[in-house]
């Protein structure tokens, strides 16, 4: 029994270095497979871009994002997969496919916050201009003198929307960041398997209990 586990432990250990040395070589040869990736949207799905959304998981932008999260990968994967009294868990598919789901998971995750985002500051941004919209006499005499073009809500418009940016500024810069920020490297996998080894820790007889 022992030895089967100190097999299965083995082969843990060379399937997360194998991972390690893909993230690796992909990285030495990124200004090449750059190409292949739209930075802030290489994950998508719904792109039609598959091999983007899974290369995206394996490359980093320098050798400190490289460094960090293969010093991370190699902590919380040894805790998880190789130091563990369950065979199940030293799987090489369990491994892999924890890799793919952790990281996928993540993009997925800054997506919808994103989306979230972006429904609240479209929505006090109308909420705004409908409270702005001009209603006076004076106002519907300029729409009729332009041909009933609605003239007076481009002004009124425009004072809603600088408002709501000031009123609201930490909305629209949640919303500028996930739109922005790069959805590449191994650091939704690092996050997700934090939370497996939290987890574990409390919840799993095959675990030290110890971080």
């Amino acid at each position: 029994m022992s030895r089967n586990l100190s097999i299965s432990s083995e082969r843990a250990k060379t399937t997360l270095h194998l991972l390690i040395l893909i993230n690796i070589l992909i990285f030495a040869y990124r200004d090449t497979l750059r190409p292949q990736l739209n930075l802030h949207r290489t994950y998508r799905i719904q792109d039609g871009n598959f091999k983007s959304m899974l290369l995206s998981i394996f490359y980093h932008m320098d050798p400190t994002h490289l460094f960090l999260n293969m010093i991370a990968l190699h902590r919380y994967g040894s805790e998880l997969f190789v130091h563990t009294s369950s065979r199940k868990w030293q799987s090489f598919h369990v491994i892999v496919i924890s890799y793919l789901v952790c990281g996928i998971g993540a993009y997925c995750g800054i997506e919808l916050l994103s989306r979230y985002h972006e429904y609240q500051w479209e929505k006090k941004v109308h909420d705004a201009r409908i409270a702005q919209k001009c209603t006076h006499w004076l106002c519907h005499s300029l729409n009729e003198a332009f041909g009933g073009e609605d003239i007076s809500s481009l002004f009124t418009n425009a004072i809603a929307d600088i408002s709501t940016s000031f009123n609201f500024a930490d909305i629209k810069l949640s919303m500028w960041y996930y739109q922005v920020i790069y959805r590449i490297g191994a650091s939704g996998v690092v996050y997700g398997w934090m939370g497996m080894r939290l987890f574990t820790s409390w919840m799993s007889p095959c675990h030290h209990s110890r971080l």
